[in-house]
């Protein structure tokens, strides 16, 4: 007696099931065939930069949402409506209504369609493409979840290509225009572009690398006296290649020094040469802190800034008086002493202002006149693309 009122009990809640199922589908098919008769709307896409948007990301993730929020309307609630029938039903009669949920793929297909629109209206606009990509790559991953692949349907390619444009232009104005604030959106949708599909080994391993060459160059000019003493003019400079960087801010590179003059103040009559002024020494530098966006200035580290030592002989005028040769570190030793208030860790760290726009991202003098050397020390960092 009690089993028999278990299996009416269970037919009747099945039997209740299948209505509510039944009902349910009905529902969602008549909203999907009506919307299916209505022309494909799509919204605005909010206009956000790649560039220097690190203050407002919050704000523009925001943005974002609102906007595939509205994209998604009103396609993905009848959607979720259709699946949440077929997953009821189902349950109930463990099959689904629809194999091949042609009906689904149907309405995701118009937000495909939505997306295709929104790619053909703005792809020239690069601020609508982290809206529209981030709407289309969702309604991708819909897409594919249910068909099993985007086949040709699939947004990929075209967005592919769209960040490749895209990317193609932020270099163009690097190279010819030193937009320095391109180089983080570079890399960024360089690595986009190439995670949609894109071909990007020859731009990133010759066009990107080509582009971002620097090399940095001083200019050190000093006195050991004002009436007399030894004047010295060093030069040095070293190439950077901002692309071999493991931290895209820091760079550096090694180059050489050389001494292209040397005089002696106040010398009358005789004659004072610089016997090892043909040598040239090693030379460090360091870059740290390049970026555009986010400040106006950036450190050069520089590791020395002259011979360990300079031999210089003095031959007087007079025959009977021997030359007289002196050797010592003049150079490095002055300029070291000098600048001991911006030592750093054994590196001296020099603070330049930022010239986006400018070949010569940095160029900047300093100076130092103290009891024992009176100094004035350039240094360049100048934009090489190739």
């Amino acid at each position: 007696m009690k089993s028999k009122m278990y299996r009416v009990l269970s037919l009747l809640l099945i039997a209740c099931l299948l209505a509510g199922c039944s009902n349910q589908v009905n529902t969602g098919e008549a909203a999907a065939k009506e919307l299916l008769k209505k022309p494909i709307e799509a919204p605005v896409p909010p206009s956000i930069s790649f560039k220097c948007h690190h203050d407002t990301e919050a704000q523009d993730d925001a943005l974002v949402n609102q906007f595939i929020d509205e994209f998604n309307k009103p396609e993905l609630e009848i959607l979720d409506t259709l699946l949440s029938a077929a997953k009821d039903t189902e349950l109930a009669t463990g099959e689904l209504p629809d194999q091949e949920f042609s009906l689904e793929l149907r309405v995701l297909n118009r937000l495909m369609k939505k997306a295709n629109a929104l790619i053909d209206e703005y792809r020239g606009q690069e601020d609508k493409y982290i809206a529209v990509s981030r709407a289309a790559l969702a309604a991708e991953k819909r897409y594919q979840l249910l068909a099993g692949s985007g086949g040709d349907n699939s947004l990929l390619p075209r967005l592919a290509a769209w960040a490749k444009e895209i990317a193609a232009k932020y270099l163009k104005e690097l190279k010819e225009n030193h937009e320095y604030k391109n180089i983080h959106p570079i890399l960024k949708i360089t690595r986009e572009a190439a995670f949609l599909g894109a071909d990007m080994d020859k731009y990133i391993n010759e066009e990107l690398r080509n582009a971002l060459k620097f090399k940095v160059e001083y200019t050190n000019k000093m006195n050991t006296g004002r009436d007399w003493g030894f004047a010295f003019e060093v030069k040095g400079e070293a190439p950077l290649d901002l692309s071999l960087a493991t931290q895209l801010s820091t760079f550096e590179g090694e180059g050489t020094g050389a001494y292209t003059s040397f005089k002696v103040n106040g010398l009358e009559g005789g004659e004072a040469v610089m016997d090892n002024i043909a040598e040239t020494f090693p030379i460090k530098f360091i870059i740290e802190n390049f970026n555009a966006c986010e400040s106006e200035t950036f450190n050069i580290y520089i590791d020395r800034f002259g011979a360990q030592s300079e031999s210089i002989t003095l031959t007087p005028d007079e025959p009977d008086i021997p030359p007289k040769t002196v050797s010592g570190g003049s150079v490095q030793g002055g300029t070291a002493y000098s600048f001991e208030d911006v030592k750093q860790d054994g590196r001296f760290k020099f603070a330049v202002d930022l010239n986006n726009g400018s070949v010569n991202a940095a160029e900047q003098t300093f100076t130092r006149d103290n009891e024992r050397v009176a100094i004035e020390l350039t240094l360049k960092l100048i934009h090489t693309p190739e």
